[in-house]
């Protein structure tokens, strides 16, 4: 077996478009066989090859439970509403904490403070090599300039802010699916998915018992999850792990399902 590589790639167009373009990949597997693929790319990359930053947003305030913050907006490319992380392409020149920052106020009107950020990951590999960085954002709702936030959205944007219970984001998420129909970005759903996970080893550490609700806790439909509630904070330094799991997570289940059809 040998490293496989690329040999060609051939733009296709299309013409008119702004934003993305077509590839035809010539590649030669391990084995050292000429085969072809078809690919989508970004025409917006900035020189420092990074597409795009999501921020995982925690809302904090005194006496209160953290909060996640999350964006609605429609997505004509699956003509529903979406449930997002916020995010927004990388300006030439910035690096993705700034960036984070900077999308974070225009889609929110929310000002926050960087955490950590991941390492560049690739969103749908199979189709397509745009990328993107997470960063982990606290911001705190008491502060002076939280108080009285306004969006600054793009002409064609029109982005709706909510707030979802932290430590309760995966049955949130999917109580609005099942509910309104809307769909759930994989990046969000991931996160959820790997926080969830980590409540349940962390109860299964400490000796406590978690209860299956057979689908039901607290009035809200939950499609058969075991679902827990846990005071305190997440260490902002697991997020990544957060993140990783909640995509093995989904992986597993997909997996699953095709073996099953």
């Amino acid at each position: 077996m040998s490293k496989p590589y690329i040999k060609t790639k051939q733009d296709f167009g299309p013409h008119g478009f702004s934003w993305l373009s077509l590839k035809r990949i010539e590649w030669v597997d391990p084995v050292g066989r000429s085969r072809f693929w078809e690919s989508v790319e970004r025409r917006t990359t900035a020189s420092s090859g990074v597409d795009a930053v999501a921020v995982v947003a925690r809302a904090v305030q005194k006496n209160k439970e953290p909060q996640a913050l999350v964006i609605s907006q429609y997505r004509p490319a699956v003509g529903s509403n979406c449930l997002e992380m916020p995010a927004g392409l990388i300006d030439e020149g910035e690096d993705a904490g700034v960036a984070a920052i900077r999308e974070l106020k225009e889609e929110t009107g929310y000002h926050g403070k960087i955490l950590t950020v991941t390492p560049v990951c690739f969103n749908d590999p199979g189709i397509t090599n745009a990328n993107m960085m997470m960063a982990v954002v606290e911001i705190d709702l008491d502060s002076e300039e939280n108080r009285n936030v306004s969006q600054e959205l793009h002409d064609g944007e029109f982005i709706s802010v909510e707030f979802a219970p932290w430590n309760d984001l995966l049955p949130w998420l999917l109580d609005r699916k099942r509910r309104e129909g809307v769909e759930v970005d994989a990046r969000l759903l991931s996160f959820a998915m790997g926080m969830h996970q980590m409540q349940l080893m962390e109860l299964h550490q400490n000796g406590t018992v978690a209860e299956h609700d057979a689908g039901v806790h607290g009035g809200r439909k939950t499609h058969g999850f075991l679902v827990c509630k846990r005071a305190g904070k997440l260490n902002p330094k697991a997020a990544i792990a957060v993140i990783a799991t909640g995509i093995a997570l989904i992986s597993s289940l997909f997996l699953r399902k095709n073996n099953n059809s």
